[in-house]
């Protein structure tokens, strides 16, 4: 008699003698990995900052299960260990956002999930940022004054991001902490610094008194065509090309040195790839790349945020996920 059953087989082999016997046992279906939701739906604030947990996009079985995901904007990333959603990005007031997510499990499958994120709308009970020192701040700079060295910082309630646009000085789009970038001018630097979020922005003078920095010299550093740079690997053996960061400088040849990882090299075109170590997958790495200008020495220093993959071709194990 041949019995039909609804449950997944797996295959037993029994020898009795010199008879090979092979037969079915059934895998109950309910061992299937499963999301805890058909889909998903978060709400978050429009004024939601960067690095954020969203909400967690929880399986039946988590253990030994990776998530990952497979469609969204450059909005999210998701911790590959537990399944939490988090903001990667500025969010646009009043919106909606997609994200389709797996989760992947060696003995119990992939499924997909569709995770949507609502943004809310402003109201009046957000407001505009407001600085601590609504009339203006004034800082001296001193101590030779090096390059990329802190300077000081302004801090606005309910600020989600700060921005300045000066050739001597930048400032920390999160946290307000403004650093020297260039040899500055020995006579006082005025810059406008805005906060912003949601609601809107507000600027303040920012007075930077410079005749304390010795060692002025004329030129600028080279300037990097974005303000900080993003890849995914694709291949993890030794020599695979990660990316390409460029700078350019007003006189002079441009040369590249990276920082902060013994995993990646550089090269002289600004070339980002994969050294003799291989790097640790499931991780995500931040390297500091450094433009140089060969005629007056001055360097700039963009952050490059390298993705590894889980499933990474030459690539080192990543932790215990069990």
């Amino acid at each position: 008699m041949v019995m039909i059953s609804m449950f997944t087989h797996s295959t037993v082999s029994v020898t009795f003698g010199v008879l090979l016997l092979s037969y079915a046992l059934p895998v109950a279906v309910s061992q299937a990995l499963a999301f805890s939701s058909p889909s998903y739906t978060f709400s978050v604030a429009s004024d939601v900052k960067l690095n954020t947990a969203v909400g967690v996009v929880s399986v039946n079985y988590p253990s030994a299960t990776v998530w990952t995901i497979v469609y969204a904007t450059n909005n999210f990333a998701i911790n590959y260990l537990n399944g939490t959603l988090i903001t990667t990005n500025y969010l646009q007031p009043c919106s909606l956002y997609n994200v389709i997510v797996r989760a992947s499990n060696a003995q119990r499958g992939n499924p997909y999930t569709n995770v949507a994120v609502q943004t809310s709308c402003p109201n009046s009970a957000i407001s505009i940022p407001a600085f601590d020192q609504p009339t203006g701040y004034s800082i001296s700079v001193g101590n030779g004054c090096p390059i990329n060295s802190y300077v000081g910082v302004v801090t606005a309630a309910r600020a989600t991001n700060y921005s300045l646009a000066s050739p001597y000085f930048n400032i920390n789009p999160f946290s307000g902490q403004i650093t020297l970038t260039n040899a500055p001018p020995n006579s006082p630097t005025v810059v406008n610094v805005i906060a912003a979020n949601s609601a809107g922005s507000r600027s303040v003078p920012v007075t930077l008194y410079t005749a304390g920095c010795t060692g002025v010299s004329t030129g600028i550093s080279p300037t990097f065509s974005q303000n900080a740079y993003a890849f995914t690997a694709t291949n993890c053996v030794s020599g695979s090309i990660i990316g390409r960061v460029t700078a350019t400088s007003t006189s002079g040849a441009v040369t590249y040195s990276l920082g902060g990882s013994p995993y990646f090299t550089i090269n002289s075109s600004g070339v980002i790839s994969v050294s003799g170590i291989p790097p640790i997958s499931g991780t995500t790495q931040t390297v500091e790349v450094y433009a140089t200008n060969t005629s007056n020495g001055k360097s700039s220093m963009v952050p490059v945020m390298i993705t590894i993959p889980v499933l990474c071709n030459g690539s080192q194990s990543g932790p215990d996920i069990g």
